[in-house]
């Protein structure tokens, strides 16, 4: 049986190979972890926080029309859609979204869907998600944009009826509960009640 015997240098290179090879991946982690920090500040700067009053949403609707959803009129909470016509992730988002507007009550939650692209929302797009009839603004404000921070779609926010944001989700929602309050109806000496619908949130906030 042959012995193979491996010279010195040889063995010198394979060892500083080895351990650039360790403090190259040890770097790369260390990079990627800041790079994930850097991600998580700009998302948190770039997002409505839970806990935060909202002023009313406005924008225009279909017709161009300027329309106004307030807070403190309406006895009801909000549940708002937050959409892009050309969103990859808002196409895999409706079957979720449609489950979720089959489950609410009209009672105690107002639904309204915003549109925050340049891209226009079609008939087309309308009846291929069967949101026919349901609140629409098309074209959100300026001002609405920036106080509501609507950089990213798809999101799911829920609004107290005072205009407390009570929930944020944004992306694709995953099977978790999405419980919601809901506003106390008849005498103030009756006790809130307690909905909920089985959406997509995956981390949901």
């Amino acid at each position: 049986m042959s012995s193979y015997s491996v010279s010195k240098p040889l063995a010198i290179l394979f060892v500083a190979c080895g351990l650039a090879l360790i403090v190259s991946n040890v770097l790369l982690a260390r990079r990627l972890s800041q790079l994930a920090r850097l991600d998580d500040l700009l998302n948190a700067s770039n997002k409505l926080e839970t806990g935060g009053i909202v002023p009313p949403l406005v924008g225009y609707d279909l017709s161009g029309n300027k329309v106004t959803y307030s807070y403190g009129g309406d006895v009801r909470d909000t549940m708002l859609l937050v959409l892009s016509p050309g969103c990859h992730a808002c196409d895999e988002n409706w079957p979720k979204w449609n489950q979720l507007i089959k489950s609410l009550d009209s009672k105690s939650t107002r639904l309204v869907i915003a549109n925050i692209a340049s891209i226009p929302v079609t008939n087309e797009y309308i009846t291929r998600h069967q949101i026919d009839g349901i609140p629409l603004v098309a074209e959100v404000s300026a001002e609405s944009m920036q106080a509501y921070r609507l950089a990213y779609t798809p999101q799911t926010i829920l609004i107290s009826h005072d205009g407390r944001v009570r929930r944020v989700h944004t992306g694709v929602l995953n099977d978790n509960t999405f419980a919601f309050q809901t506003r106390c109806s008849g005498s103030p000496d009756r006790r809130c009640g307690y909905e909920s619908a089985t959406l997509i949130a995956s981390g949901a906030n």
